[in-house]
């Protein structure tokens, strides 16, 4: 890191811990992170498999008629499978690490199952869609854990902060020096 970096940083971190950040801050940032936040969430059922032809086999089952929780009671490596029949309950596709399988949830609608078995690395999935999507359901503000509003309260500083460069920039006065001319 060069010098200027590091006495930015510094800068930043004086501007940042001498912001008085109120409770109305940290509920206009709730607010707007709501407003900002579009997450769905979908009931699901899985088979969990370990190879691709196990799953492929499944898919052909399904589309001769099987009924998915029965192949997933008598099929799934999935320990709960057995008692569940797959059902995962709802599922949020934008916290799920594993992205394949978050694509192929949002892209069926409710009573489609997958026609290609998905790979994660817990294995390879059919999955099928019980219900959904439908909107996230927030607490509101006043219902908050203190880990949200600690949350929060880092989206209200940082916006604070943001504004604060952005008019440094804004101000700024940048003179251009010709070292060439000695």
């Amino acid at each position: 890191m060069n010098e200027l970096t590091v006495l930015s940083q510094a800068y930043l971190r004086d501007y940042a811990d001498k912001l008085k950040i109120t409770e109305s801050d940290i509920e206009t940032a709730y607010r707007d992170y709501l407003r900002d936040y579009d997450a769905k969430e979908y009931h699901v059922r899985q088979i969990l498999l370990k190879d691709e032809a196990e799953a492929r086999n499944m898919i052909a089952e399904l589309e001769r008629g099987a009924d998915f929780a029965e192949l997933a009671k008598a099929h799934s490596i999935d320990p709960g499978a057995a008692q569940t029949g797959g059902d995962i309950g709802w599922f949020r596709p934008d916290v799920f690490i594993d992205k394949r399988l978050s694509a192929a949830v949002e892209q069926l609608t409710a009573g489609e199952y997958s026609r290609q078995p998905v790979r994660t690395r817990f294995g390879w999935h059919v999955i099928k869609i019980e219900e959904g999507p439908r909107d996230v359901k927030f607490p509101r503000y006043s219902e908050l854990s203190d880990e949200w509003k600690k949350k929060m309260r880092e989206r209200a500083l940082m916006k604070k902060v943001s504004a604060h460069v952005e008019s440094l920039i804004d101000t700024a006065k940048v003179r251009v020096l010709d070292d060439s001319k000695g």
